[in-house]
């Protein structure tokens, strides 16, 4: 089954336009369809399925795309990839089922929610020569890709302090709205909003040695943490600092990475690390060597990757490998750091500078 099915996604790859399956009707798979119909010629919508049907039904006829009504007629279909766009919780299985009926996958973040899950899936997209990709787009943002120059070839020196924060905003209706955020088999915010910023730290500094810290709960009565604080070590030797909260005041959604060397210092800013606020190294490196797209680390941008690696071009992607290093510091934080239930201000709340 398997060889027939990578025979044929083989002979789909080498078409301009590859056809795409949709796993999920919500947000993110909407923003999916709106980039694939008017932001790329890369990709072209196929089909569509979620177990809940009518939900199905709006999304289908909104999109002008097909509908599967049982998911094993979903996975009869011809596609070149699959896109997985639903809850974190459910993002294992559903890979481990698509590469097993012989389909190249791209998953939303994360690749899984434990360790065993995304050595399985990596060890399954080897057996079945399937690619296995993970939606890790802001690695290629501008900034970090700066960063990652400016890192390489050690312009600020042995670097001996860096901070991570990210102080984010989301309401009450928020979590009503998307229950499953809430629910402890998604995580909480290390896990759905921090893990971004966990895979940049990842992709500049190399795999984590230890974690220690604590999480809870600074405002929101749910039963994941909305905040963590903690120190993350590096095999590289470098230490981070970090702070994440989703129980900042109303209308603030902004974060920051502060890098400092022995000759210099950066600083990124904005909602997700996206600006360079601050550059005092021995000289400013031209922008060609990291990047002048001002789209460069978008969904776009990504899905453009994919494109490009799944007709056999040599394009950097996080795939399943690369994909199990942020699930390891993930499970590293939520089976190291301190659980402190409800009260987290009291141990945290004289220190924080909105």
């Amino acid at each position: 089954m398997n060889a027939i099915r990578g025979q044929r996604v083989d002979t789909m790859i080498s078409k301009k336009k590859l056809s795409v399956g949709l796993l999920g009707c919500g947000d993110v798979a909407n923003h999916y369809a709106e980039i694939i119909r008017h932001e790329t010629n890369s990709f072209e919508l196929s089909s569509v399925w979620d177990h809940d049907t009518e939900k199905m039904k709006l999304f289908s006829e909104k999109f002008g795309i097909k509908k599967s009504l049982a998911f094993d007629k979903f996975l009869e279909e011809d596609f070149s990839l699959i896109c997985i766009c639903t809850p974190n919780h459910t993002h294992a299985d559903l890979t481990k089922v698509c590469l097993n009926s012989g389909f190249n996958v791209l998953t939303e973040h994360p690749l899984a929610t434990t360790v065993s899950d995304a050595k399985e899936i990596s060890q399954l997209a080897s057996q079945s020569f399937c690619h296995v990709f993970v939606m890790r787009q802001r690695r290629y943002l501008n900034s970090v890709q700066f960063l990652k120059f400016v890192l390489k070839d050690r312009l600020l020196g042995k670097v001996n302090e860096v901070s991570a924060n990210m102080l984010w905003n989301r309401s009450e209706y928020y979590y009503i709205n998307k229950p499953w955020q809430s629910q402890k088999a998604s995580g909480g915010v290390v896990l759905n909003q921090f893990s971004h910023f966990l895979d940049i730290m990842l992709y500049l500094f190399g795999d984590a040695l230890e974690v220690s810290g604590i999480l809870g709960n600074l405002r929101h009565q749910i039963p994941v943490e909305d905040t963590a604080k903690g120190v993350i070590s590096f095999f590289s030797g470098v230490k981070a600092d970090f702070f994440c909260t989703t129980a900042a005041p109303e209308g603030m959604n902004s974060s920051s990475l502060i890098v400092k060397g022995d000759k210099g210092f950066v600083r990124l800013s904005g909602k997700a690390w996206e600006k360079i606020e601050e550059f005092d190294g021995n000289s400013l490196p031209d922008a060609s060597f990291w990047g002048v797209s001002p789209k460069a680390g978008d969904h776009a941008d990504y899905l453009c990757r994919v494109h490009n690696k799944l007709l056999g071009n040599d394009v950097e992607v996080v795939d399943a490998s690369e994909g199990i290093r942020a699930v390891i510091l993930i499970e590293m934080i939520y089976k190291n750091l301190n659980n402190i239930e409800r009260n987290l201000s009291n141990y945290i709340g004289d220190s924080l500078t909105w």
